[in-house]
């Protein structure tokens, strides 16, 4: 039998490690590659196996993997294009970070394909995935026809959407947007607010997650009763859009207070549908003398990395966008190796929690 210094020299193989654990090849393999039958095997041997294949510096073999599975061990990630670039920078990088270090656990490659600027980009995108024989694709917040998904099923590609706004007939990850801004609109209630103004996006043409929060603010006003005292900033309220280009969301936010300033529209809190239309209504505030939270309660959305070294720290709400990556991952290759019924049609719903700063207070007026 070869020492582990003599074997070193040469490449390690699943052979080397089976000899100096005394175990079968079979055996090596399936611990070394998690196989769903190692419960079968004994802690002891596992941990054997497992510190010689260490100790070894054993590499698995991409490409004898590959064919021994069938598969290509390559998962392929499309993210829609956001016009906006501090969108596409805080929303979809977390996700993607997730995706990546779920895949790496799952032995699985990562292939990104590039931003586009309209989803009609898709299509070339899967003709690149398709060449390189992918086992799955994981879809982030894409706005499809169904006959492009079609596409992707008659050739039997595993499917998962991040954020499926559109209602795609596939697997999904998904945030709970009502819970969130409920949550938000519960906490302001309780802290004697009344008049809540929700800062929307200032566009004819808006995302379907920022109308999700809408929605659900215009839902829980009316819940706790006090939808007559408060207003939703929106496009067509002010008459020249904003364009979607740049720093969008700071302008949204910036506008949306000046809006209500200028027709004096009466409130003693505002939420913005991200933590950016927030900071552009700090702005706006500050330049008023309006203090925050003395004066105005104000609250974001996403709970962007920003928003806590902001002055007041803003409260927001979480958005586990890493999370959602490891999630459709998760579901994603749950497909591809096991292929059961009814995972296109499942769905994962993840809840946002409040994170609570000093950006509000007791409502003296």
């Amino acid at each position: 039998m070869k020492t582990i210094t003599q074997t070193r020299q040469n490449t390690v193989t699943l052979r080397h490690i089976a000899e100096q654990a005394d175990v079968s090849i079979a055996t090596a393999s399936k611990i070394i590659s998690n196989s769903s039958e190692i419960k079968r095997i004994s802690p002891e041997t596992i941990r054997r196996v497992s510190k010689i294949a260490k100790e070894l510096g054993y590499k698995p073999n991409i490409n004898a993997r590959s064919l021994a599975k069938q598969k290509s061990m390559i998962i392929g990630v499309y993210a829609a294009p956001h016009p906006g670039k501090r969108i596409n920078e805080f929303y979809v990088s977390p996700i993607i970070e997730g995706i990546s270090e779920k895949a790496i656990e799952h032995d699985y490659d990562v292939m990104l394909i590039d931003f586009g600027r309209y989803d009609k980009n898709l299509t070339s995108a899967i003709e690149k995935f398709l060449v390189r024989r992918i086992d799955g694709l994981v879809l982030i917040n894409v706005h499809v026809e169904n006959k492009v998904i079609d596409k992707l099923r008659a050739v039997n590609m595993p499917l998962v959407a991040i954020d499926n706004f559109a209602m795609l007939p596939v697997a999904s990850v998904n945030l709970d947007n009502f819970i969130g801004i409920h949550s938000v609109v519960s906490y302001l209630h309780s802290l004697g607010h009344r008049k809540i103004a929700f800062l929307s996006e200032l566009t004819a043409e808006k995302m379907p997650d920022h109308i999700k929060r809408k929605e659900a603010f215009d839902q829980a006003i009316r819940n706790f009763g006090i939808d007559r005292d408060c207003v939703i900033v929106e496009y067509p309220q002010i008459d020249m859009p904003v364009s979607r280009e740049g720093d969008y969301c700071q302008e949204d936010g910036y506008r949306g207070i000046d809006w209500l300033i200028r027709n004096q529209k009466e409130f003693t809190a505002a939420i913005g549908y991200n933590d950016l239309v927030a900071l552009g209504a700090m702005r706006r505030l500050a330049e008023e003398n309006l203090r925050i939270p003395e004066d105005v309660s104000l609250v974001g959305f996403d709970n962007l990395s920003i928003s806590e070294y902001v002055n007041p720290p803003l409260t927001s709400v979480s958005h586990p966008a890493r999370q959602m990556g490891k999630e459709a991952v998760d579901m994603l290759i749950e497909f591809i190796e096991h292929s059961p019924i009814n995972v296109s049609q499942k769905s994962v719903l993840l809840k946002p929690e409040l994170i609570i700063r000093r950006s509000c207070g007791i409502c003296n007026r």
